[in-house]
């Protein structure tokens, strides 16, 4: 049970640590793209592997758990989000940023989509499932 467990939530946790982590540096070289908002985007894609990890471990493998799981990856989501921009508040060099923040939820929702898009490509020819009378494939 627990290395099931540990299967589904790792990749996740670990996740989550590394943002922490990255978040509590003062600075952080990052590679420059060409362009003034290339912040933004990191913080989208940051969050977008945040909420497709979150997703796969609230899913595990457990088709009727989508919208479940979607809502409450939105819920924590945009929760750790507002977290993270506060908490860097705190760090000597960094600050929380509203257009950051609005950078998160975008990546939030960005991989609540993607996951589900790729949760129906694959299972489509598995099997056709229904959530709360909504047909979803």
């Amino acid at each position: 049970m627990k290395r099931v467990y540990l299967w589904w939530w790792a990749p996740f946790i670990v996740w989550l640590a590394f943002i922490f982590t990255l978040t509590s540096i003062p600075t952080v070289e990052t590679p420059d793209l060409g362009f003034d908002a290339q912040d933004k985007l990191y913080h989208l894609l940051a969050f977008m592997i945040f909420a497709g990890l979150l997703m796969r471990a609230l899913v595990a493998g457990n088709p009727d758990r989508i919208a479940y799981s979607s809502k409450r990856t939105l819920y924590y989501g945009i929760a750790y989000a507002i977290f993270d921009e506060v908490h860097q508040l705190f760090i000597p060099g960094r600050y929380g940023d509203i257009g950051d923040g609005l950078a998160d939820v975008l990546g939030i929702l960005c991989g609540v989509m993607l996951f589900l898009a790729m949760y129906r490509c694959c299972f489509r020819s598995i099997q056709s499932w229904r959530i709360k009378g909504m047909r979803i494939i």
